[in-house]
């Protein structure tokens, strides 16, 4: 197997990133000249390294949102999160398209289901889970620079659907480099050519198939156990559903004072709520470790308290959707 331990990949896990904006290739060229003991899989990540390089210097002069730095940090966020929830959203509803389609064809395995892939706006097709993986790490690049921006400016563009779509092309394709760089560090993928062709491939196809054996395995093991949970969901009573509900929006009234209602779901359909089946799924995974530890920078946050605001903000949209759209889009 490829040695991921050599000196030199030991020094480079310590510098600049090849992504980032203040990264120094001289600084990495003498690193890789001073390095001992160099192996093939060291010249590769080298070359590997400035190349992403070169792409990410050129993705950031060539590829400018514009009026997206006009936008200030605050309305760069809201848009930012905005595109989370859109994008999210129509992946949910393609994939329980799939999922539908698939149980028609005598499809029956949970975690079969739920990996039918979805195709998005290029045409391209993915597992649900990567596609929404893709969207969240796109979002934190995103968010990332707009805080690096002034809080509010006197007068920001009009126009914020432009500047949403090419801004999730833009942090996209960073988003794809910067995957590219963890894979080459960490695993020993790099880059190689065919016919002309560039290709990605890994340094060691071993241990390439055993990470991929063990993702699609715990994936399989997430679902399993979300399974057992929906199932017995559909046979407990009523108002014991209600019990294990977790509160959340249920009404909402427009008007001059927004009425916004919050309580337990009434829980009378067989289908388990979305919070919970999510939250069976990290307990019963090697996530449950970090579910409840508290953030560095803000201890009152934790990951289980914001899965579960991220799921009280989805059903406030929906039920805001769902009374009086029209009046929403106006404000």
């Amino acid at each position: 197997m490829i040695d991921l331990d050599t000196p030199f990949r030991a020094k480079a896990r310590r510098l600049r990133p090849p992504t980032g904006a203040n990264f120094d290739s001289a600084v990495w060229k003498r690193s890789y000249a001073d390095a001992a003991n160099k192996t093939e899989a060291d010249q590769e990540l080298f070359r590997t390294t400035i190349w992403i390089a070169t792409q990410s210097e050129a993705l950031r002069r060539n590829f400018v949102v514009d009026g997206l730095k006009e936008l200030g940090s605050r309305l760069s966020v809201i848009l930012g999160i905005a595109m989370i929830n859109r994008d999210f959203t129509i992946a949910a509803k393609l994939s329980g398209k799939a999922r539908a389609q698939a149980h028609e064809r005598g499809a029956v395995a949970l975690d079969y289901l739920v990996a039918q892939p979805i195709a998005d706006g290029a045409g391209r097709k993915t597992e649900p889970s990567n596609f929404i993986d893709t969207i969240v790490d796109v979002a934190e690049a995103w968010l990332f620079d707009a805080y690096s921006e002034p809080s509010d400016v006197e007068h920001a563009p009009s126009d914020l659907t432009q500047i949403a779509v090419r801004a999730a092309r833009r942090y996209s394709l960073q988003h794809i480099l910067h995957t590219r760089w963890r894979e080459a560090l960490w695993e020993g993928w790099y880059l190689n050519s065919k016919n002309n062709a560039p290709l990605w491939v890994p340094g060691d196809r071993q241990l390439a198939t055993l990470i991929e054996a063990w993702r699609v395995r715990e994936e399989a093991n997430s679902m399993s156990f979300v399974w057992v949970d929906m199932s017995a969901w559909a046979r407990i009573r009523p108002d014991a559903r209600r019990k294990r509900a977790m509160r959340t929006v249920l009404e909402v009234k427009p008007g001059k004072r927004l009425k916004i209602k919050i309580g337990r779901p009434p829980c009378l359909s067989n289908r388990m709520p979305g919070i919970l089946a999510e939250q069976a799924g990290f307990e019963r995974s090697y996530l449950l470790q970090f579910l409840d530890m508290p953030f560095p920078l803000d201890q009152r946050l934790t990951c289980r308290l914001l899965s579960r605001a991220w799921h009280v903000i989805a059903d406030l949209g929906m039920r805001m959707s769902a009374t009086a759209p029209d009046f929403w889009t106006a404000r």
